[in-house]
């Protein structure tokens, strides 16, 4: 999963740097996104495939059986 955070880094009256989106003034600077530069020394790197992306169904079964088990 790529993530959609990025920074663009480029110069400005502040000097060199980075900012958000926020200040989308000019293209002077370089959009960088987390899939190209990832975090190779996280302490704890999970794979996406151990925690996978709830569906909207899932929560539905998932709050279903939490109330119903009160009333059994």
């Amino acid at each position: 999963m790529i993530s959609t955070t990025s920074l663009k880094v480029g110069s400005g009256e502040s000097g060199v740097g980075s900012r958000g989106d926020e200040g989308d003034e000019g293209d002077e600077g370089e959009r960088i996104t987390n899939a190209q530069c990832p975090m190779p020394h996280a302490q704890f790197p999970i794979p996406n495939s151990q925690f996978p992306i709830p569906n909207s169904q899932s929560i539905y079964l998932d709050n279903f059986r939490y109330y119903c088990h009160k009333y059994i």
